[in-house]
């Protein structure tokens, strides 16, 4: 229960700021966008403000909703989108994040083998972080904003990921 009054309320704030005007993403189905028309404010129960709440949605929901928040936190503003002048101010930034993301999972993969002990701090950070905010937003520039949060987390993991392509023994490595 506690699990789902969690998801609940973030996901209850990623509803409203659809509301907001800009460019904003879906990461729930249609069907929990539609406001429940027997809503009445101080008389029905907050969730059911919409007419399929997102309290009664199961674990394997929270999952698929979990998987399309972090596809957006991670790659929004979609380059093949740019539909207003400010995401192309956005451009070439994002696009050397898309060429530094595989860098950043290899980095990633690499630290958190064989360095956990001092950096695992950095990778709880990580998931935590970006789950709220993935989960929470529904607006492209905010999230765009939001997400540097972690992005220096995500240019050391890139830094170590581009050194062990090019074949650089990293300082204090064990050899297993």
């Amino acid at each position: 229960r506690n699990i789902h009054t969690f998801m609940y309320k973030l996901i209850a704030i990623h509803q409203a700021t659809l509301n907001t005007a800009g460019s904003n993403y879906k990461i729930l189905d249609d069907k929990y966008y539609i406001h429940n028309p027997d809503f009445r404010p101080s008389k029905s129960p907050d969730e059911e403000y919409y007419l399929y709440p997102t309290l009664k949605m199961g674990y394997p929901q929270y999952v698929q909703v979990y998987v399309r928040a972090m596809t957006h936190f991670m790659l929004e503003p979609y380059i093949w989108k740019i539909d207003t002048r400010l995401k192309l101010l956005s451009f070439v930034q994002i696009l050397i994040w898309y060429i530094l993301l595989p860098f950043a999972l290899i980095g990633l993969i690499y630290v958190l083998r064989y360095f956990l002990a001092p950096y695992g701090v950095l990778f709880i950070y990580f998931i935590v972080m970006s789950f709220i905010i993935a989960v929470s937003q529904g607006n492209v520039g905010t999230l765009f904003r939001l997400r540097d949060i972690v992005t220096p987390i995500v240019l050391f993991w890139g830094s170590v990921g581009i050194g062990r392509v090019l074949g650089w023994k990293m300082k204090g490595e064990r050899c297993i």
